[in-house]
């Protein structure tokens, strides 16, 4: 069996290169953070894509839990009470709209 490292190969960081790169994909353009080499040999490369921030994914994961908590509790088997806890102080830590959006999520 092989294993996660060997299927994966090893990253090689973009400051480790003569230059930064960008990649066009699907009509955007993205910048190459780095390539993960291959087993085979082949590069493949690691791009920057901005999803969303930190402060967004969480408010995202706290609103969802107070609005489907069965789900965590049922299928993961999370202690949805608890994560709420340590995701509220993460916020309270973090965003300094906190207060403001937890206020008017926990209406």
């Amino acid at each position: 069996m092989m294993t996660l490292r060997q299927f994966v190969g090893s990253l090689i960081p973009a400051e480790r290169r003569t230059a930064r790169q960008l990649i066009e994909f699907n009509g955007r353009t993205y910048r190459v953070t780095g390539s993960v080499k291959r087993p085979c040999g082949h590069p493949v490369p690691v791009i920057d894509t901005q999803w969303m921030n930190d402060i967004k994914w969480q408010r995202d994961g706290y609103e969802d839990r107070l609005r489907r908590p069965e789900v965590y509790r049922d299928n993961l088997g999370e202690d949805v009470p608890q994560m709420l806890a340590r995701l509220r102080v993460w916020l309270l830590e973090n965003d300094p709209e906190a207060e403001q959006w937890l206020a008017s999520v926990e209406q």
